[in-house]
């Protein structure tokens, strides 16, 4: 499976990571499992991780938020930028969640791997500027 091969490129070129946290659906801890394997870890589950609300834009297919939202679109595919008009208040305190807990995270200095999904992904971008 793509997770096995990834799990094997991962151990090869980052072999200290110490600890593997998965978001709480299936297919992120399906993924979290195959890659543990490889660092003989067992990966912890946490709710941070789990794929955003989308708000407005829940159940919509790519075309009809871009047809409605232009602007919000591409500041989300962008420059991954939320409109809480759009996401709502759940969104921000999910963010402020995350945050807290990858600060919390980062205390520890251990190399950690996070297995989520694309919103959390640009959740976390929008939060730290990635150099």
């Amino acid at each position: 499976s793509q997770a096995r091969l990834l799990g094997a490129e991962l151990v090869k070129s980052y072999p200290k990571i110490q600890a593997i946290y998965s978001g709480q659906a299936l297919r992120q801890k399906q993924t979290a499992s195959e890659i543990s394997k490889h660092f003989n870890l067992d990966f912890q589950e946490q709710n941070f991780l789990n794929e955003i609300d989308y708000g407005l834009w829940e159940g919509l297919t790519t075309h009809e938020i871009e047809d409605r939202w232009p602007i919000d679109y591409r500041a989300w595919t962008q420059y991954a930028k939320f409109n809480p008009n759009i996401f709502g208040k759940e969104l921000s305190n999910q963010k402020t969640s995350l945050k807290e807990w990858l600060l919390s995270l980062s205390q520890t200095k251990d190399e950690v791997l996070l297995v989520t999904s694309q919103g959390v992904i640009k959740m976390i971008l929008s939060m730290w500027k990635i150099e």
